[in-house]
């Protein structure tokens, strides 16, 4: 707790410069200081192809990104190797960080990768196709996948679950699923179709656009989806799967949207454009780059936007539409940038090589900051509750006899082991995140965040706003019971009770 209170002079002197400064730029501030100046490279990394794969990053700050090469590259925060994996297949997917520290990844090879973060093979699934989509997860941590002709669920044993099949197959998938809040899985289709499919495999719904769908959608706060079409028009479709409205671009969308705080949905399209588009559908401003844009936005902490663009340059763009810096690469960029959260923006080039830039911020905290949601790229609203070890939709006795049987424990960023706070060790914080929680079965955004310490959770944990089942004790007297509860059972040392 101490070592907060003792910040280095650096950051001190950088907070009295720029209250005196004022006018002086930030980037000139940290320039003064001997630091990187946003938009230039800190490091990078030549593979052995082009690089089209979104960056994704793990709990401990692990970078993950595939290359045509054939290899998921594992990188330190400082551009060190930490290891590489060899996929037998080129990699257009973009890797996903599962709840456990898990990496799904798909190769041109068919198969579906579950890697651990040490880097070994976990399991391979064979889906008979190659893989240019990004995989998905939901709540119970079953995998969804999109490829020629269907979409396939597959359980964290690396089993099929289920798989829905289209009418149309032979043709290359590009859209990858994205799962609603109440585990709606959404995804687009050559056959020009969107399609929202229920988490038991059942059709839910189709909405017919007028050519093929190859982006990944955006969810909204409100549940809308948004998704882009090659018939230039981007979206906005009802939970139902009627039409909200549509905005016309100048060109075939590729890109995924991403939404800002304040509802504004960002878009690029082939028309070499940054579309930035009101709530209700009317355009709010253009920015323009000297290619197609195939990727999709990242916003980070201040509403700037990240952008690349087949012109080989990665946009930063501020939130009225103006220029801020750019980054220019020798090869053009498929790939979407990635925020870390120290500002760090990640970004590969089909110049085979992967850059780490410095940038001022983390991702923003919006219902649909960048591809696929989130750092890890999970591509899913529908998370675990925090609490829940087994994921069984509960928090209970079953995930308390997880957390006692590790607690004190130092087994890396874990949620099966009952590391919910996911800082590498199983500790009252977590306990903290478990009582707060307990006898709920709820949606994740109406409990507590997986990152409260146990001190905000003393806090929080008197007015709990989740919804109870039936039975569920009061928050109130949650904490108190569940810690003479664990101090019970603890000292009995490893065991594991199933709820």
């Amino acid at each position: 707790m101490w070592r907060k209170f003792y910040a280095p002079i650096s950051v001190w002197m950088w907070h009295f410069l720029v209250f005196v400064c004022g006018a002086v730029e930030l980037s000139n501030v940290a320039m003064a200081l001997g630091e990187l100046a946003e938009g230039t490279s800190k490091w990078s990394y030549t593979t052995g192809n082009v690089i089209d794969s979104s960056a994704a990053i793990g709990r401990d700050g692990t970078i993950y990104v595939g290359s045509y090469d054939q290899k998921l590259y594992a990188f330190n925060p400082d551009g060190t190797t930490r290891w590489t994996f060899a996929a037998g297949g080129w990699i257009f997917s973009s890797p996903m960080v599962g709840h456990d520290g898990t990496i799904y990844v798909g190769a041109g090879n068919g198969r579906l990768h579950a890697i651990g973060p040490d880097g070994n093979l976990k399991w391979s699934y064979d889906t008979g196709k190659p893989v240019l989509s990004s995989p998905a997860i939901g709540r119970d941590g079953c995998i969804y996948i999109h490829i020629d002709g269907k979409l396939i669920a597959v359980g964290t044993d690396g089993n099929l679950k289920w798989e829905y099949v289209k009418t149309v197959n032979g043709s290359y998938n590009y859209s990858s699923p994205a799962v609603g809040a109440d585990g709606v899985v959404y995804f687009g289709s050559v056959d020009k179709n969107v399609y929202a499919v229920n988490s038991d495999g059942t059709l839910k719904w189709t909405f017919l656009t007028g050519n093929y769908v190859e982006t990944t959608a955006a969810i909204g706060a409100d549940g809308t989806i948004y998704i882009g079409s090659g018939d230039r028009k981007l979206y906005a479709l009802n939970p139902d799967g009627s039409l909200k409205w549509f905005y016309l671009t100048g060109g075939y969308i590729d890109s995924s949207a991403a939404i800002a705080s304040d509802g504004t949905i960002y878009v690029g399209s082939a028309d070499k454009k940054l579309h930035a588009i009101h709530p209700d559908g009317t355009p709010k401003w253009t920015f323009s780059t000297q290619r197609e844009i195939h990727a999709s936005p990242a916003i980070r902490s201040d509403g700037v936007i990240y952008i690349s663009s087949m012109d080989g340059t990665l946009y930063a763009v501020e939130p009225d539409g103006n220029l801020r810096w750019s980054f220019v690469t020798a090869g053009a960029m498929d790939a979407s940038p990635t925020i870390g959260e120290d500002g760090t923006v990640y970004i590969g080039s089909k110049d085979r090589n992967f850059y780490a830039l410095e940038g001022l911020g983390g991702l923003a905290d919006t219902p649909w900051p960048k591809f696929h949601y989130n750092i890890g790229q999970g591509g899913s609203l529908h998370e675990p509750i925090p609490g829940d070890a087994n994921l069984d939709g509960m928090v209970n006795v079953g995930d308390l006899g997880i957390l006692a049987a590790n607690y004190g424990t130092m087994i890396g960023a874990d949620w099966a082991t009952a590391d919910f706070n996911q800082d590498g060790m199983v500790d009252i914080g977590d306990l903290g995140i478990f009582a707060a929680n307990y006898g709920h079965g709820i949606p994740v955004s109406e409990a507590i965040d997986r990152s409260a310490d146990f001190t905000e959770v003393l806090d929080t944990a008197i007015d709990n706003t989740a919804k109870p089942i039936d039975d569920a004790p009061c928050s109130v007297l949650a904490l108190p019971l569940i810690m003479i509860l664990f101090l019970a059972v603890w000292p009995w040392g490893n065991f594991e009770i199933t709820g």
